[in-house]
């Protein structure tokens, strides 16, 4: 039987997979189109993607899901589509995994509303863990292994989506948030630094496995929980590659 995501944690470093949108692009997605519509629409290129990085050799795949919740789809004219392109989403994955090997897993991905909490905007942290835990469990009837909340700018809107996801699913889920570096370190765009933003988590919840950290950056000064990182390829690929070996041994 293949083991739950966190005890794959457990054994060392996970690699995932890359960007979803920008492989769409390059296979015909127009830039402005809602890339979550291809689950519907063309899911022979979606799987072709997920086949295409675990043949690479990525352990996970996210699902073509990041903006499956109903208001960012609204934007699409998608809304009223999000539990069945969240299920397809799972499901297309899911055929990915099973062509290539038994113990690779599938990621849930869900990311961030579009609406902002008070005092930037008017959503309540209701409708946004009502939206989030809509998509939850689309995703967990699709047939993910955990959920991936990831490229989250606002700790409050993170909060909402797992409290959200444990509302309505029993599967692992993972946190990651995006920080801006500024003179006085690493904020997110709410003003909120990192070991404020660990502290805010359970201690039997997981650090993300896929997270914006630089090289510098040395997150285990606010906690030991399991790392993660994720690069941008800013170089050839061959220093890029020396570089990813260098940091992945900062991990452990």
């Amino acid at each position: 039987m293949k083991p739950s995501i966190a005890a794959r944690l457990g054994r060392g470093t996970v690699l995932l997979d890359g960007g979803m949108g920008s492989a769409l692009i390059t296979r015909g997605l127009d830039s402005g189109e809602g890339l979550e519509r291809w689950n519907l629409e063309r899911p022979d290129v979606v799987r072709d993607v997920h086949a295409a990085y675990l043949t690479a050799g990525s352990e996970v795949i996210q699902t073509n899901t990041f903006r499956g919740n109903a208001f960012a789809l609204a934007a699409h004219g998608l809304a009223a589509e999000m539990e069945r392109i969240n299920r397809a989403g799972a499901r297309i994955a899911r055929e990915a995994v099973e062509r290539i090997s038994s113990e690779r897993w599938v990621a849930g991905n869900i990311g961030p509303s579009g609406r902002f909490l008070p005092p930037v905007g008017d959503a309540s942290p209701m409708e946004l863990e009502d939206v989030f835990a809509a998509q939850a469990a689309a995703l967990d009837s699709g047939g993910v292994d955990y959920l991936s909340i990831e490229t989250m700018p606002h700790l409050e809107e993170a909060l909402c989506a797992l409290r959200g996801a444990l509302r309505a699913t029993d599967l692992p889920v993972t946190v990651c948030l995006t920080f801006d570096r500024k003179k006085r370190g690493f904020f997110t765009i709410m003003g909120v630094d990192v070991p404020t933003a660990v502290a805010i988590f359970p201690g039997e919840l997981y650090q993300p496995p896929r997270a914006w950290v630089q090289r510098q950056f040395n997150l285990q000064r606010w906690t030991e929980m399991p790392r993660g990182g994720h690069f941008a390829a800013l170089e050839a690929p061959q220093l890029l590659a020396e570089d990813v070996r260098a940091f992945v041994r900062s991990l452990r």
